[in-house]
């Protein structure tokens, strides 16, 4: 899997590198949406100090990938154009169950 971290926070970069890298997968991290290295990726992830709902709405048109998931401070609402939430302070462990479920839930999707 490949994932896209947009992203400005040093502790979320650490942590997400860190779970992205036991896991054996790729990411690329980001500052905004639209320096995206590539057309696509499995699961992009927005920090929520770097989100834009035009943004992320623009990539969705576009196809960047099937599901956003939105870093967030604990009690916030994940916004309606993001398929899942991730809440800071979380754990590695956090980060890898989330992933877990958004990829088995795009499987079912599939089917």
């Amino acid at each position: 899997m490949h994932f896209l971290l947009v992203n400005s926070n040093p502790a979320v970069s650490r942590l997400i590198t860190l779970s992205v890298e036991k896991l054996g997968f790729e990411i690329d991290e980001v500052l905004s949406l639209d320096e995206a290295p590539q057309e696509s990726y499995d699961i992009v992830f927005v920090d929520n100090e770097q989100y834009s709902e035009i943004a992320v709405d623009d990539s969705i048109t576009e196809g960047l990938s099937r599901n956003f998931a939105y870093i967030a401070k604990r009690g916030e609402e994940k916004p309606k154009n993001m398929s899942a939430i991730l809440e800071k302070p979380f754990l590695p462990t956090d980060f890898i169950d989330l992933v877990a479920k958004i990829d088995s839930e795009s499987s079912d999707e599939s089917l």
